[in-house]
């Protein structure tokens, strides 16, 4: 049986994977009225913005710096060309 090694977040082998290019999908929930909504194509460096700047199509919330409220990313996958 091989052991386990986790991989370092920090480091020299810290580094995107090969496939960093690729686009993701990425499912949200609205912060005010929990709809989920999915934005597509995105490549994996926008990711972490989203949030911040998705207006939610069922209720048009957008994400509040000064109230903290933010949608939250609920899944995460590679784009199907």
């Amino acid at each position: 049986m091989k052991r386990f090694t986790p991989l370092s977040l920090f480091g020299p082998s810290a580094t995107l994977p090969r496939d960093g290019t690729k686009e993701w999908d990425a499912v949200l929930r609205c912060h005010r009225c929990s709809g989920r909504f999915t934005i597509r194509n995105l490549p994996l460096k926008r990711i972490a913005l989203v949030p911040q700047v998705a207006a939610c199509p069922h209720c048009t919330a957008r994400s509040s710096a000064g109230v903290k409220k933010l949608h939250q990313i609920i899944d995460l996958r590679k784009a199907k060309d």
